[in-house]
């Protein structure tokens, strides 16, 4: 196919399919009661294995979106901070009522979400051009780099008018906070005690970098505790010998839990672990 005849990548979905809920529920109410009980607990039994999948289906989607966009914002020589605001507003606009209304597809809401980011960040290196090119590279690695001056002019209209909807769908709410500044703030804590100038570091701000794959874990915990928490795992996960030296009888993970006790950090360390699981 000529480059010219070819599709716009960022183009409206299709519109929204009908649920056969309705049907169901005024199809049962025509059933006897003492009959119902047993279909209705199939029924049941049923909708929570479909719910369970299509949430599992869902997290997988959002996963593969999360990372195209990291991937994105890699190829335009973005800080992690940057990225991680782009990915934000992207699950933020994605939990919103506007999403099903406005009816823009994943992709033109993702690129938007890192045109957006760009401006907070005030990314002065790139242009609008430069972020629809490396969308194009990142979504249709096989076809050539878009050159035809009409696919290109749509193309950044419908990015536009996403970044539109996807401000007034957050009431302009665009401020994040990286959760990444209060892991390097609580390794200060255990710098003189566990050696934070090894592993510990990197791995504990790589936990929170994969964490905004997450839509849970972006948008629910405030970032200070997650990081707590990702400070707690990759403690775990290295290994360390904190019952040594100067923590010895004491309980290292106090400094880092916010109501004192370790279920939360642990709570939050098995969410970030099963991040993991969806790739």
């Amino acid at each position: 196919m000529s480059q010219s005849g070819r599709r716009p990548v960022f183009v409206k979905v299709k519109s929204k399919s009908t649920s056969a809920s309705s049907s169901l529920s005024s199809s049962s109410s025509q059933v006897l009661q003492g009959s119902a009980s047993a279909s209705d607990n199939n029924r049941e039994t049923q909708q929570d294995g479909q719910q369970a999948q299509a949430s599992s289906t869902s997290e997988r989607d959002s996963f593969k979106r999360t990372t195209a966009i990291f991937e994105i914002g890699y190829r335009l020589k973005m800080k992690h901070h940057e990225v991680h605001t782009a990915i934000t507003l992207y699950h933020r606009y994605m939990s919103s009522p506007s999403c099903q209304e406005n009816n823009l597809s994943a992709k033109t809401v993702a690129v938007g979400c890192v045109f957006i980011a760009m401006k907070i960040e005030e990314v002065r290196h790139v242009r609008l051009r430069d972020a629809i090119l490396c969308a194009y590279r990142v979504y249709y690695p096989g076809i050539p780099v878009l050159t035809d001056e009409g696919l290109y002019v749509s193309t950044r209209n419908s990015i536009l008018e996403a970044e539109s909807a996807i401000l007034r769908a957050l009431r302009f709410h665009v401020k994040v906070d990286c959760p990444q500044k209060y892991v390097l703030h609580q390794l200060l804590l255990y710098s003189n005690w566990i050696g934070a100038t090894g592993q510990l570091p990197s791995l504990a701000l790589s936990l929170a970098r994969d964490a905004a794959h997450s839509r849970e874990l972006c948008l629910n915990p405030r970032p200070e505790r997650l990081a707590a928490a990702c400070v707690y795992l990759a403690v775990k996960c290295l290994k360390l010998d904190v019952d040594a030296g100067p923590l010895a009888g004491m309980e290292w993970w106090k400094p880092l839990s916010f109501d004192g006790c370790e279920d939360e950090l642990q709570r939050l360390s098995r969410q970030v672990m099963a991040v993991y699981s969806l790739e």
